[in-house]
């Protein structure tokens, strides 16, 4: 009573002998691991280039205030309908992932960007109303 033997060698299964009947275990072992390269290619890596360029919109002449807005006003559609498309990949749930946390603070530096930019026109206009009179 109460004797027990192994009868296998090895790592993942063996047979035991318990009280004169036969059984057999094996362990399973499964290991999760992330992928980040998929998020960093899709998402993370555009997002960059799209803030970058709307960026990049501040160093054009004052002058070219519509060319200015509508690059920048370009990318926050692009990185809006990105973060839709990517939303829809990812399971609902009820609390912010990174992923949205990165995506609206892309957004919202491209918002800050345009108006930085309404900013620096309405100064500009005002210094040359000033300037001709």
């Amino acid at each position: 009573m109460g004797r027990e033997r192994k009868v296998g060698r090895g790592g993942a299964s063996s047979m035991e002998l318990h009280d004169r009947t036969l059984s057999s275990s094996s362990d399973v072992v499964v290991r999760f691991r992330r992928r980040y390269g998929f998020a960093i290619l899709t998402v993370y890596t555009p997002s960059s280039f799209f803030v970058c360029i709307a960026y990049l919109t501040t160093f054009f002449p004052v002058s070219n205030l519509q060319v200015r807005v509508i690059i920048a006003l370009t990318a926050m559609l692009v990185l809006t309908t990105l973060l839709n498309q990517v939303s829809a990949q990812l399971p609902r749930n009820s609390y912010f992932k990174a992923l949205d946390m990165w995506m609206f603070g892309a957004i919202g530096l491209i918002f800050s960007i345009l108006i930085l930019q309404t900013v620096v026109d309405v100064v500009h206009r005002k210094a040359q109303e000033n300037v001709t009179k």
